[in-house]
């Protein structure tokens, strides 16, 4: 189980627990081919090691909203456009862990009609860094005046 072992993650007196850190792809450049990769990675696991005591609140939070997700997107899209950007890496890899992005994907696509999906190709989770010029574009186009008005 998944938030009970994030809760009481042990403390290794070999130090492994920092190179878990280090391997968690959370959040991490993948593949890591630059300098600037393994400086992405290194803040990542020093703030995954920051979080090690409390971090685990994230998710427990986030699984009891999960329900509420898909209606408070309907509810802001009445009034609001939305951008939902996906890395292409990361939704496989999440698929791969028995996550269902697809089902989630349409959820939100159904309760959203003024949304914009973007799928940014070779994305992983940590593509905000790593891809951070070619993000910038798309958030900067999303943002530019729209000729269609949501009443």
């Amino acid at each position: 189980m998944l938030i009970p072992s994030l809760k009481n993650a042990p403390l290794a007196s070999n130090g492994s627990h920092v190179l878990a850190a280090w391997s968690d792809p959370s959040a991490a450049p993948v593949p890591m081919t630059s300098d600037q990769d393994l400086v992405i990675n290194e803040e990542k696991t020093i703030d995954n090691l920051r979080a090690m005591a409390n971090g685990w609140q994230y998710d427990v939070a986030w699984t009891a909203y999960n329900d509420q997700n898909a209606p408070r997107m309907h509810e802001v899209d009445s009034h609001a456009r939305s951008l939902f950007l996906y890395g292409e890496s990361a939704v496989a890899n999440w698929a791969k862990y028995g996550l269902d992005p697809e089902w989630s994907q349409g959820e939100f696509a159904k309760a959203a009609a003024h949304n914009k999906t973007v799928v940014i190709p070779g994305g992983s989770e940590g593509m905000a860094c790593q891809k951070a010029d070619s993000i910038a574009q798309i958030i900067l186009d999303f943002l530019k005046p729209s000729s269609s008005v949501v009443v």
